[in-house]
């Protein structure tokens, strides 16, 4: 329930608009009060949409020669349930190391955001919260060190912003860490 200020006239008002019986004035001027806010109240609408997709980080990139310097990833998601997903994730630092990060599994999906958690480091976890363009990640890890962190590659951060580029439902294999 919404309850809005109303000015002390528009108060005498609606006094004035109810029989004279004070008892009655008593009893339903809070009805009456409320059934003149609540009129007109529009119901806020949970803004729902699809996390199925295709996610691509949106990092700076540049080709040196063969290799490729700066992040680069994926992100895809299927929505198996409701509040579940499947998810294959692949983060890659990139030249010269080429260290990287990468899981496929099942998450439960709160609202707009799904945490992963992996058995390997008590100390990772991995938020994402996702919007219609995009999800968020946030890369934790309880001890500060992210030399090994979720169990990826040496100093792999998967802190960033992976914009959608599709949102057909896209085939989810062990293979997309390549």
């Amino acid at each position: 329930m919404i309850f809005i200020p109303i000015r002390p006239e528009a108060l005498q008002r609606c006094a004035q608009l109810l029989p004279t019986n004070s008892m009655f004035k008593l009893l339903l001027t809070p009805i009456f009060l409320v059934s003149i806010v609540s009129f007109g109240q529009k119901k806020q609408a949970t803004k729902v949409f699809s996390v199925t997709g295709t996610y691509r980080y949106d990092g700076e990139t540049y080709r040196k020669g063969d290799d490729t310097y700066g992040y680069y990833g994926s992100i895809k998601v299927k929505q198996i349930g409701k509040g579940r997903i499947a998810m294959s994730f692949f983060i890659c630092k990139g030249a010269k190391s080429y260290s990287s990060g990468s899981f496929l599994d099942t998450l439960v999906l709160n609202g707009s955001t799904a945490i992963y958690k992996t058995d390997c480091d008590a100390n990772c976890t991995l938020v994402f919260r996702f919007t219609k363009s995009g999800v968020i990640t946030i890369h934790k890890d309880a001890d500060g060190d992210y030399n090994s962190s979720c169990c990826f590659g040496h100093a792999v951060v998967a802190d960033g912003y992976f914009r959608k580029t599709s949102s057909k439902t896209p085939i989810i294999k062990d293979t997309d860490f390549e």
